[in-house]
């Protein structure tokens, strides 16, 4: 994780913040919760359970609580589902601002039985709306301000399949991507758009299943079993842009175990645990 020109080092050891050429270091055995460009969320598990917020903008630690603060921050909020209901609270003094209980959506039906609504994921921030993924299909957006529904999006398996749903903030969309179609919710419109890529999908032999990473309107992702190759699709053009394999792996299970491209590098880490450069074209 990183936020600003500092890198944090801190998920399994005691935490370091880097900044630059000096190093930052709590004795105490904290762990890294969640970042954005300007607070680091941090905890501590044990008998005595602790929460703080640190703030790349003073370079110190803004507070710390016994109240299980939460897992992400989007600009200058903390957000959180205990017991399954989503929790707002201020970055800089852990205050409550809202709740919002997901049971006024009721149940929803997976593996043969039904289960609380519960959230899947936060997907970010667009125009002070949060957004988030919750039960297998439902998409909502949360009034950041005031902590009241504004957008309620329920889909079909054709938008999530075993893929990924993500928000690009910039574009002021939700898309996804499956074996057979790449989608796209205008957040304006609420208009879906979607793109046939099966022809596409198979000509290049590489199942869409596990997520990479999606950056500068690129997204990298593989098949998750023994297939050794992975591909790049470009949400622009629509279609797979660049394909790879690796040979060493080929028929193992699983072949590779992750990947995320930046820049113009791909970076796979496969089952024999070598990461694997690659430059893209």
């Amino acid at each position: 994780m990183s936020g600003r020109d500092v890198v944090i080092d801190g998920l399994n050891r005691p935490l370091n913040i880097l900044e630059k050429t000096s190093v930052i270091q709590w004795e105490t055995d904290f762990r890294v919760d969640g970042s954005s460009e300007d607070f680091l969320l941090f905890y501590k598990r044990g008998p005595l359970k602790l929460s703080g917020v640190y703030s790349f903008l003073v370079n110190s630690v803004l507070f710390e609580t016994e109240e299980d603060l939460g897992r992400d921050i989007f600009e200058d909020k903390i957000y959180n589902d205990p017991n399954n209901i989503i929790t707002c609270r201020q970055v800089e003094t852990g205050k409550l601002d809202w709740e919002f209980p997901l049971s006024v959506y009721g149940t929803y039906f997976q593996n043969g039985e039904d289960h609380p609504m519960n959230l899947r994921k936060f997907l970010g921030i667009y125009e002070g709306v949060l957004y988030i993924r919750a039960g297998v299909r439902l998409l909502l957006g949360i009034n950041v301000s005031s902590g009241k529904e504004v957008f309620k999006f329920t889909h079909g398996k054709e938008l999530g399949g075993a893929m990924f749903i993500e928000l690009d903030s910039e574009k002021g969309c939700i898309f996804s991507l499956n074996s057979t179609k790449y989608n796209e919710i205008d957040l304006k419109t609420n208009a879906l758009s979607q793109y046939d890529i099966e022809e596409d999908i198979e000509k290049n032999k590489v199942n869409v299943s596990m997520l990479g990473s999606c950056e500068g309107g690129l997204i990298s992702f593989y098949e998750g079993v023994d297939c050794n190759r992975f591909a790049v699709f470009s949400r622009e053009e629509k279609k797979i842009v660049w394909t790879g394999e690796i040979e060493e792996v080929k028929d193992m299970f699983p072949a590779i175990i992750g990947m995320k491209h930046s820049g113009n590098k791909l970076y796979v880490h496969d089952i024999m645990k070598t990461l694997h450069i690659f430059e893209l074209e």
